[in-house]
C-alpha cells in the first residue's frame, strides 16, 4: 500500500514511509510487550528445563543422540 501511495503522489511518499516505519515500531514493541508478557512466568529456565519430557531429533536429524535436559550450565 506504501509503494502504491508513493506511485500515486510521489510528493507524499515520505510521509508515508515514515507512518510506515511508526507502525512497524509499534507492532514490534507490541510483539516484544506480548514476549515479556508471555515468558514472564517462567524466568527459571534450567528449572523448566529439567520438568520437560525428551525431545527426540526429527528426520534427518534422528541419528543423533539425544540432548539431556539437564544441568550442564553450571
Amino acid at each position: 500500500m506504501d509503494a502504491w501511495l508513493g506511485l500515486l503522489a510521489p510528493s507524499l511518499s515520505i510521509y508515508m514511509n515514515s507512518l510506515r516505519e511508526c507502525y512497524e515500531s509499534y507492532v514490534i514493541y507490541n510483539f516484544m510487550k506480548f514476549l515479556l508478557n508471555y515468558l514472564n512466568g517462567e524466568m527459571d529456565l534450567e528449572a523448566n528445563l529439567e520438568l520437560k519430557p525428551q525431545v527426540h531429533h526429527l528426520f534427518p536429524l534422528c541419528w543423533m543422540r539425544d540432548w539431556e535436559m539437564v544441568s550442564q550450565w553450571h
